[in-house]
This record gives structure tokens, sequence and C-alpha cells, in this order.
């Protein structure tokens, strides 16, 4: 299995547009301590040759161009882009799905409540279906999902464990709050397994609270992504960016 951190920020990348904080001002200003980060994403593959990407957020055409593996060709409209892997509806982890329009035989997989909402909420799948003909694949915290082709060597494909994280909803499902079930899994983190070695990556990049199963994942991981939005709990609060 190979990986590839397309981006480690959070929503807004670093800098983030709106924000004159101390550290966006720092990468502004040039300064070599702080480097400009695009929002959190992946890219994995099992054969480096067919590659699929976690979330799919609005910097997602750059963190395309700055992966040459990434890159279309030898035809015209062939690219090696084969999914995404959604860990949630949130704006920052789906919107870069318009983006992806032309690509007419991506597989996308998530959570069958990030599926309704894609349908509904933000109904990108019935915005694209004149678009492009993806294929939806749902992901189950009960079963684990096979992705990809065996690399050079029997390298084996990647294998997808689904880890429930919180059941809050997007902010922008609010307003029909009667239509949100509380069970409903809205946010989930991914154990990415290679087949054949059976070693892991653990990845996280949104997490509520560490529970035992997720402590688990946490131990088992040979490489471990976690969300780490903030130094500590009262950061924006001391800065003066929210009550919250």
């Amino acid at each position: 299995m190979r990986i590839r951190v397309l981006g480690a920020a959070a929503g807004g990348g670093f800098p983030q547009w709106n924000c004159a904080c101390p550290n966006c001002h720092s990468v502004r200003e040039g300064n070599d301590s702080h480097q400009p980060l695009l929002q959190s994403s992946l890219a994995v593959s099992s054969n480096e040759k067919d590659w699929y990407l976690i979330n799919a957020g609005p910097d997602v055409h750059r963190q395309i161009e700055s992966f040459t593996a990434l890159h279309p060709g030898p035809g015209i409209r062939e690219t090696p882009l084969a999914g995404v892997i959604l860990t949630d509806a949130e704006f920052d982890h789906t919107i870069g799905l318009l983006s992806l329009r032309e690509g007419s035989c991506l597989t996308i997989y998530g959570t069958e409540t990030v599926r309704k909402c894609l349908q509904s909420f933000f109904p990108v799948l019935p915005i694209l279906k004149n678009y492009c003909s993806w294929e939806w694949q749902s992901l189950h915290p009960d079963h684990r999902k096979r992705i990809g082709l065996p690399g050079v060597g029997g390298e084996g494909t990647i294998i997808i464990e689904t880890v429930p994280v919180s059941k809050k909803p997007p902010l922008y499902t609010q307003s029909n709050k009667e239509e949100n079930d509380p069970e409903d899994l809205w946010e989930v983190g991914l154990v990415l397994y290679n087949e054949s070695t059976g070693r892991c990556l653990a990845y996280f990049p949104t997490l509520e609270r560490i529970t035992p199963a997720i402590e688990a994942c946490f131990q088992k991981a040979d490489i471990l992504m976690v969300d780490g939005t903030f130094w500590s709990e009262t950061e924006l609060v001391e800065l003066g960016a929210t009550k919250r």
C-alpha cells in the first residue's frame, strides 16, 4: 500500500482566507517556520496505478496537480484516480466532488448516512447524474470493504475498516433537524489494511472524543494520522476567534 499526504490543514487551509491569527499572518509574511498547507486529504493505492482519494475538498484540483502519480494519461481522458473514500458529509470533505464531475468512472465510498445526505441536504449526486456515472459503495462498521487491485509482486488489495467517530450532522443540515435520525452515523475514521502484510494505517481526520474502540485502532496502527486542528482546547477562545 502506498500513501501520499495531499494536505494536512483544517477547513479553509493554512493560511485560512479570513483568518489573521499569528500563524496565518506568519505564512503570509513568508516566515520559514510556517509553511502553507492544503486541506487534509490522502491518496492511497495498492498497486501504484489505481489511486483513491480520502475525502475531496475544495483543494482537490491543486492536490491532484501536486502529485504526479495522479496526473492524467497516457490517454487524453485516462486518469489513475479510481475513486473517493468519504469519512463524512462536511463541505470540507465533499465539495471537491463537484470538481471531479468530468470523471465518469469513479467509485464513491461512504456510509449510508453520507449517501442520503448527498442525495438530499447537499444533493451532489442528483446534480451530477448527467455529468458522470459514478458508482456508490457503502461503508459500514460491521463489514470490511476491499478496494483496489493487487500490486506488483502480489502486494495485495486494501481493506477498509470503518470506525464510528461522531453522530453529529453537518451544520448545513440543521434547518431540517426533524429529518435527522439520532442514530445516523455522520463521521467515521478509517483503518486501511494491506491485505497481504496485515500492516495498517489509521486515519482519523475528525475526532470528537477518544473511545476504547478508537484507542484500540490507535494501538494496532503501523501509521497513525489523527485530527490535530487545535493546539489546545482554548486556542481559538484565547485568540478571540470564537466563544466555543
